[in-house]
């Protein structure tokens, strides 16, 4: 069976370390930056996968606000830390059985 963890974000930076942005970039719309940058997350989630393993972001009402593919969970958890130093909860284990890892997540 594969992990699936969830930590909250318990405040928002001043400044984001890192940006997520949705479209193509520039280098591919002529020079033209047509993207948007995606809201700030309230949860990650991180997700083992027969092919890896997947860091999502996720605002309070459930939408996807970024998503990064690694090699393994550690290196996922040190993505998560890296854009969000000092203000992630603790990571809890997310249940086979729970289906909306939004709700989960943020419950308390």
């Amino acid at each position: 069976m594969f992990s699936r963890i969830t930590a909250k974000i318990t405040d928002r930076l001043t400044k984001p370390l890192v940006k997520h942005y949705s479209g193509l970039p520039p280098e591919l719309t002529a020079g033209h930056d047509l993207r948007e940058q995606m809201e700030a997350p309230a949860l990650v989630f991180i997700q083992e996968t027969s092919e890896g393993v997947l860091l999502f972001r996720f605002t309070s009402d459930g939408q996807v606000v970024g998503d990064t593919w690694h090699m393994t969970m550690e290196e996922a958890k040190q993505q998560a830390y890296f854009e969000f130093p000092e203000v992630l909860s603790p990571w809890k284990s997310v249940p086979a059985d729970v289906e909306d890892v939004v709700a989960f997540g943020l419950g308390d």
